[in-house]
């Protein structure tokens, strides 16, 4: 029988499953609970593998054996993976893949067998997995339950399917869903066609198959495509807004949300995130180290170190963009030195490099206290947005590099603009300039409105000028006859 290249083969003495790839390497070891003495409700969960170097990976396991699916786990180890992506998108990745697999259970077969067949997925195959990932997580495990104690149908599961209408974020969730199956079933039956026999008919009748299907996979994936979802999008602060929160944050301020102890670390968060347009992950990721004053400021460096072995926090914050180094002057040098001070006073503190610590045991300070930070804000300072975050910050830097450049674009030409441009995306981390297009989202609206606006005080003028009238419809009327 046909194996994916990657095996876990035992189970340790303390419940660990051991395993290697079909290489010999990665060796790696994962915790993860016996399921025969406990009836499970979902058939499926993401158990987390930990490498000796650090890394932490997140694996697809069936229940019923308490080991890791084969397939799933060599897509991600030879697909995924290999792309550097965070540890919590790949997590998301399989969680979309679940549905494969419950789809298939309740059809009474598995993804390999339908990947394996002679004509990949029929069409009817695909309309029935479509229908059946756009239901809830929730909705879709007792179709499978029923499905294991009798024959799964499609008409017991459309008895199932809401009369609601989905919102719009579950449109997205949907699309992200078919997105990860097609990328799933587009590797894995890539890898096995080059298995069949070159030229032969067999291998035609496949590919031609495995073409027509995936085409329309990827054609309804783009069709409900989550950055087409409706929705409200990010955008920067107001004006007056923006002074509320500097305001509000500094420590000893009557409308300071937070306690005492925490309000010059938390200061210095927020305005390490209003002021470079850091993310949240960026900031949390910082070590002692990354700093490096001068006389009048200092150089910031953030540094991508995916799957940091030192970072015991889970989930991890990660450095999604580039790495990069950024100036900061006066004011965020003060901030950092009086933080600094204040986190030597935490024993916990000494035990590892990163910057931001819990006020409670000096650990390593989590994305959720960030979080928890910026609800705090949101709920007792009066006047401050429903929609701050720490991302909204990063959008409102974008918000205030644009007027700056608009300021100054009637002494520069196009080079400059273009200068201008590729000094944002290196601020931001990013490898393409045009990313900041969905950043910019306030700027673009109010400059549109302001030169509509321009332009349509030109053209009163311009009548004016000239003694141009709109005639009322009476006198149009009276002219036409």
């Amino acid at each position: 029988m046909e194996t994916w290249p990657f095996l876990f083969d035992k189970v340790g003495p303390k419940g660990e499953l051991c395993g290697r790839s079909s290489g010999g390497h990665a060796k790696v070891s994962i915790s993860c609970t016996a399921p025969c003495s406990v009836e499970w409700t979902n058939p499926y969960s993401i158990e987390w593998a930990r490498f000796a170097s650090g890394e932490r990976l997140p694996l697809l396991v069936s229940r019923s054996t308490g080991l890791p699916i084969e397939a799933p786990t060599y897509w991600i180890a030879s697909a995924e993976r290999p792309l550097n992506k965070a540890a919590a998108t790949l997590e998301k990745q399989l969680r979309h893949l679940m549905l494969l697999y419950l789809w298939a259970d309740t059809r009474g077969c598995t993804p390999e067998e339908l990947i394996r067949s002679p004509g990949f997925l029929t069409l009817e195959q695909l309309n029935d997995l479509d229908r059946f990932c756009r239901q809830s997580l929730s909705e879709a495990i007792p179709v499978v339950l029923e499905g294991r104690e009798g024959a799964g149908s499609v008409a017991r599961f459309q008895r199932r399917r809401p009369s609601t209408p989905a919102k719009s974020g579950f449109r997205a969730e949907v699309g992200n869903r078919l997105a990860a199956i097609h990328a799933f079933l587009s590797h894995l039956s890539f890898s096995h066609a080059l298995r069949m026999e070159a030229g032969s008919e067999a291998r035609r009748v496949y590919d031609e198959s495995r073409k027509a299907i995936l085409g329309i996979l990827q054609e309804r994936c783009r069709a409900i495509n989550p950055r087409r979802s409706e929705g409200e999008p990010r955008e920067g602060l107001e004006a007056q807004k923006r002074d509320l929160l500097l305001a509000a944050i500094k420590p000893g301020a009557p409308g300071n949300p937070w306690e005492a102890q925490v309000q010059q670390r938390n200061e210095l968060i927020v305005r390490l995130l209003f002021d470079l347009g850091m993310r949240r992950g960026e900031v949390l990721c910082l070590r002692v180290g990354d700093v490096k004053l001068t006389p009048d400021g200092g150089l910031l460096t953030i540094t991508r170190r995916p799957q940091d072995p030192e970072d015991p926090r889970t989930p991890k914050p990660q450095v999604k963009t580039l790495g990069r180094e950024l100036a900061i002057g006066p004011t965020l040098r003060g901030l950092y030195l009086g933080y600094l001070a204040e986190r030597r006073a935490f024993p916990g503190a000494r035990r590892h490099p990163f910057l931001f610590v819990s006020s409670a045991d000096g650990s390593p300070l989590t994305l959720w206290s960030v979080t928890k930070m910026f609800k705090a804000l949101r709920e007792r300072v009066s006047g401050m947005p429903e929609t701050l975050s720490a991302h909204v910050l990063r959008h409102d830097w974008n918000d205030r590099f644009s007027e700056m450049s608009d300021r100054a674009s009637a002494h520069r030409d196009k080079v400059d603009a273009t200068n201008e441009e590729r000094a944002r995306a290196y601020a931001q981390g990013w490898s393409n300039p045009a990313t900041a297009a969905k950043y910019t989202r306030r700027w673009n609206r109010e400059k549109a409105n302001r030169l509509s606006l321009e332009m349509q005080e030109r053209r009163e003028i311009l009548e004016e000028r000239t003694g141009e009238r709109r005639l009322p419809p009476s006198q149009m009327a009276k002219g036409e006859e």
